[in-house]
């Protein structure tokens, strides 16, 4: 008769099981019987849709990130699990866990609800993150297969394992990007998000990023001057910026960049073919230099530019009173981590420095000065194409007009939601 502990009883897999005839009798006979422990939990949701309630699962114990789940095909009224972070501390935790064709995981509650997985994740269901987070913590090396999340959106995704984690497939990501620790593998295959709403975002990395991303930014239509900076070392404005015209006239995303020569300098045609599109000779004096190519410029991660934006690439440019379009720009490359260090900047006194934001997230200007030598601490402008009055299509009124922001208080008397951070 064997003896049973908590410790020994959790790590038995097979029991075998012996029959024995009554003694004294003619004769004594045995049979065997061999029992295996199935080590994955398996759902039941028959209590309700809360994945850390032990009366949901089988065994009636809730998975950890030292055991397996399975969530097979249920039906009413049992439910199937949600993910909002409200019990098991905020988290709902597996290592490895298996979907069936027509089960359904959704993990929600505006990104508080945290799906952590210690190892493979198998989806042949639904699973629903786009309103929630998932993180990969593992001590092995993870992959996030292709077509893993609903629609391939997902709103936060955490990587936390130092053994690193590849993205084997295309992820649209609508929250925020946080790389803790390991090196996340994109396969060139993330694409950050902006709408009219939000932007997607990285948080500061801890870990590292390897392969390129493509990050959106969201343009409201109006006709008017932005300083933009790239979120990432990459290809040319002509390829990003312009999506590659003219096979890149897609309705809502890029812009119309106009300069001298249209045609051959890689700029779009317009009736004046005035430039659009300006750097900032920060050391040479005070000058606006109109770029020149947009074939030959590259995007770099915090390098400013100046440029007016008219819409997306379906903007008629041969005439002046063409209705303005909300577009998105999309930069694709590698994002800048860790310190970026601005040296190309005046020496003269009293002198501006044009200056970009070179990450995909806000930054706290009253820092970034402070940290700084031979500048002015204690105000910084700031340009708001929200202002400069009503905008008129065809004239110079209403492009925009610069703001200056009180330092540390972050505050400004020109009526603008410019404060100390700059967005990315």
């Amino acid at each position: 008769t064997p003896s049973y502990t908590t410790s020994n009883l959790t790590a038995t897999r097979r029991y075998r099981a012996i029959a024995t005839s009554p003694a004294g009798g003619c004769t004594q006979t045995s049979a065997e019987v061999i029992v295996t422990v199935i080590t994955t939990n398996i759902w039941e949701g028959d209590v309700s849709n809360d994945w850390n309630t032990a009366g949901n699962w089988a065994c009636g114990v809730v998975p950890t990130l030292t055991s397996d789940a399975q969530i097979p095909v249920i039906t009413a009224p049992n439910l199937y699990p949600v993910i909002t972070g409200a019990t098991g501390g905020g988290f709902a935790d597996v290592r490895n866990v298996s979907i069936a064709s027509g089960a359904t995981i959704t993990v929600t509650n505006n990104g508080t609800g945290v799906f952590r997985i210690a190892g493979i994740i198998s989806n042949n269901g639904t699973v629903d993150a786009i309103n929630g987070t998932v993180a990969f913590l593992g001590t092995t090396a993870q992959s996030i297969p292709a077509n893993t999340f609903h629609t391939n959106f997902i709103r936060n995704l955490t990587i936390d394992n130092a053994a690193g984690v590849t993205l084997a497939g295309n992820l649209n990501l609508t929250g925020i990007l946080l790389a803790k620790a390991g090196q996340f593998t994109t396969g060139d295959q993330l694409v950050l998000k902006s709408n009219v709403a939000t932007t997607a975002m990285v948080a500061p990395v801890t870990g590292s990023v390897s392969g390129t991303m493509t990050i959106e930014r969201y343009i409201p239509a109006r006709r008017a001057f932005r300083m933009i900076s790239s979120p990432v070392n990459g290809g040319s404005i002509f390829n990003n910026w312009q999506e590659g015209a003219p096979q890149g006239d897609i309705p809502g995303f890029g812009t119309d960049i106009t300069g001298a020569g249209a045609g051959t300098n890689g700029f779009d045609a317009s009736l004046s073919n005035n430039p659009s599109l300006f750097t900032y000779d920060n050391v040479g004096g005070t000058s606006w230099v109109a770029v020149t190519s947009t074939l030959t410029n590259n995007l770099m991660a915090g390098k400013p530019w100046r440029m007016l934006v008219r819409g997306d690439r379906t903007i008629n440019q041969e005439s002046n009173y063409a209705t303005p379009t909300i577009t998105t720009l999309r930069s694709r490359g590698t994002i800048a981590t860790g310190d970026v260090t601005f040296t190309n900047l005046s020496q003269t006194g009293g002198r501006s420095n044009f200056i970009g934001n070179p990450y995909q997230a806000p930054v706290d200007m009253e820092a970034v000065l402070n940290g700084s030598t031979n500048v002015n601490k204690g105000y910084y402008f700031f340009w708001d194409p929200t202002l400069g009055g009503t905008p008129v299509v065809g004239q110079d009124g209403g492009r925009g007009a610069y703001v200056t922001v009180l330092l540390p208080q972050g505050t400004n008397t020109s009526g603008s939601v410019a404060n100390k951070y700059i967005m990315p």
